[in-house]
């Protein structure tokens, strides 16, 4: 495993080196005055509120839900003209929020560093690489806590129009005493696919995420519709449908189906998952 592992991340981070290398130098000065213009502080992945019911249990108090994730990046470093180091934080809770004393059932931390690398082909930006380390927890002690750390590299692909395409990998460490075949549940990547409309009001993705053996998925679907016509970061009504495991770090050995809606505040044109 290790070993496909280290030639997938030499694939990933050889492609882009020798793309970039012969582009024009007004494509490559344009990226760098964008990079060089993006707010110090901003959306990492997209913030959201939903709640919503279950598909693989009867509907009740105990088993509908909310949950809501905080995502944002902070740029830490302009290593290079075309090269920079994020902080991020991203935060996620499930609420059981229709139960009598609405307690949280879990709440998922996830701080982490990235370098982001765009990738310039003709006359634009055709892809982002990106590489980072990350921890993930719960913030919980005792058997209830989860919690491992780990490093990762992406590559986001603009080659066709009005879609991204994705693939990330990772691998990293974690308690095998309290969280035992964390990777079977969780697995070691996964393929993410985005489409925005022709008028740019919708995005529809679908993540893919094999788990450690390869004999089941890990999928998430979400719909993204704003509802202003004026571009940026505007509220969006937000569809999230959920069937797999790990989507909470508390019950990453238990298999999920959730349909959730909700309302969102994403930035549009760039996805990381």
């Amino acid at each position: 495993m290790m070993r496909r592992l280290r030639c997938m991340l030499l694939l990933c981070l050889a492609w882009p080196v020798s793309a970039a290398s012969a582009q024009p130098a007004a494509a490559r000065d344009s990226i760098r005055t964008m990079i060089a213009d993006a707010p110090v502080f901003g959306m990492f992945r997209s913030n959201y509120f939903v709640t919503g019911i279950p598909l693989d249990r009867p509907v009740g108090s105990r088993t509908a839900d909310a949950a809501f994730r905080i995502s944002i990046y902070l740029k830490c470093w302009q290593m290079s003209a075309s090269t920079t180091l994020l902080f991020t934080y991203s935060q996620k809770s499930f609420w059981n929020i229709y139960e009598q004393s609405a307690p949280f059932r879990d709440t998922n931390f996830n701080p982490g560093l990235w370098v982001v690398w765009p990738v310039v082909r003709g006359d634009g930006l055709r892809g982002v690489l990106l590489g980072g380390v990350e921890h993930e927890s719960n913030g919980r002690d005792g058997t209830a806590s989860r919690a491992w750390n780990y490093a990762t590299v992406s590559y986001t692909c603009f080659a066709v129009p009005r879609w991204q395409f994705a693939a990330r990998i990772w691998y990293g460490i974690y308690d095998r005493e309290g969280n035992p075949n964390w990777f079977r549940y969780r697995g070691y990547g996964q393929l993410s696919a985005v489409y925005t409309s022709r008028n740019g009001r919708c995005e529809a993705a679908l993540v893919v995420n094999p788990t450690g053996r390869f004999t089941s998925f890990n999928l998430t679907g979400e719909c993204y519709w704003r509802l202003s016509r004026k571009p940026g970061s505007l509220p969006c009504l937000f569809v999230q449908a959920y069937s797999g495991y790990a989507e909470s770090m508390i019950d990453y050995d238990r298999y999920t189906a959730m349909l959730r809606v909700g309302i969102a505040i994403k930035p549009f044109g760039l996805n990381f998952y």
